[in-house]
């Protein structure tokens, strides 16, 4: 017995033979005096679990999540050229970027949580699905040097390069 919790306390239920605490509960009213025991309790909870098939979706009529199926749209034809004119977005010096390789695109996803950390999302679509080029380049930085060879991962969808990773790992 735990001194703590029972040191001057009267001992739960009140009334001896009840449940009954004393707050408007009918004195008598408890599980023994119904005749109901645990084996009456796994019975009832097992009718229950096997009678229960129907979801309250059904009875209730909401409808089912919708099934999302991967549109990774149609691989860029053009894509070094889609490559290059990203690099000419961002880059200091475009003209000197010398490229060593820009893979074909090939059917990629990714988790909208691996790209987007700063923020949760809670409904579906949770991917996105597009096409990946490794690229690995070399270009100037602001001194003028060449900074050395870098393999970034772009995704793509339609056509249009939607981010750039140096973290995911080229397919």
């Amino acid at each position: 017995m735990c001194r703590a919790c029972h040191r001057g306390y009267p001992q739960w239920p009140r009334y001896p033979g009840t449940n009954d605490v004393g707050e408007g509960g009918a004195k008598g009213a408890n599980v023994r005096s119904a005749g109901l025991g645990l084996p009456a309790l796994l019975a009832s909870a097992l009718t229950v679990g096997l009678t229960g098939c129907v979801s309250l979706d059904d009875v209730f009529g909401y409808p089912p999540p919708p099934v999302v199926r991967p549109d990774y749209g149609v691989a860029p034809r053009d894509y070094v050229g889609v490559v290059k004119r990203y690099y000419a977005d961002i880059h200091l010096d475009p003209e000197s970027t010398r490229y060593r390789t820009i893979t074909p695109p090939v059917q990629y996803e990714v988790s909208k949580a691996e790209v987007d950390r700063d923020s949760s999302y809670s409904r579906y679509p949770s991917m996105y699905y597009g096409h990946a080029v490794c690229v690995t380049y070399n270009t100037k930085n602001r001194y003028g040097a060449y900074s050395g060879y870098q393999t970034d991962l772009l995704f793509i969808q339609y056509e249009n390069v939607i981010f750039r990773s140096d973290v995911l790992n080229c397919p």
